[in-house]
């Protein structure tokens, strides 16, 4: 629980720092011009979704994708705005969210 409210945290300050993307066509934008440093999923995005985010992350290069323990209205009420699927563009921010949440896995792509 603890590590959920620091990635949100973390997730809220790379909006501040204004290196956060948010919604499925934007991220996918970032991540086909190399953008990208982290995609990061909540727990209720939609099964067909993440594949699809998935499929763009590790289509063009290698891009983490990660599941925050969180909805879309928790990012919501952390940044401003509901989505289920950012980025982020920081590479520390990266790191930092990174550890705070886990690898998507193939039953969440299902």
């Amino acid at each position: 629980m603890e590590d959920n409210k620091k990635a949100l945290s973390m997730i809220s300050m790379s909006k501040r720092a204004g290196k956060l993307i948010m919604g499925f066509k934007a991220v996918k934008e970032n991540i086909e011009n190399g953008k990208a440093c982290l995609v990061v999923v909540t727990r209720d995005t939609s099964p067909k979704t993440i594949k699809e985010v998935v499929f763009a992350a590790h289509k063009e290069s290698p891009v983490s994708v990660r599941m925050v323990n969180a909805s879309q209205e928790e990012i919501g009420k952390a940044v401003g705005r509901k989505a289920g699927v950012l980025c982020i563009l920081d590479p520390e921010l990266s790191k930092a969210v990174e550890r705070l949440t886990s690898p998507v896995t193939k039953e969440e792509c299902r």
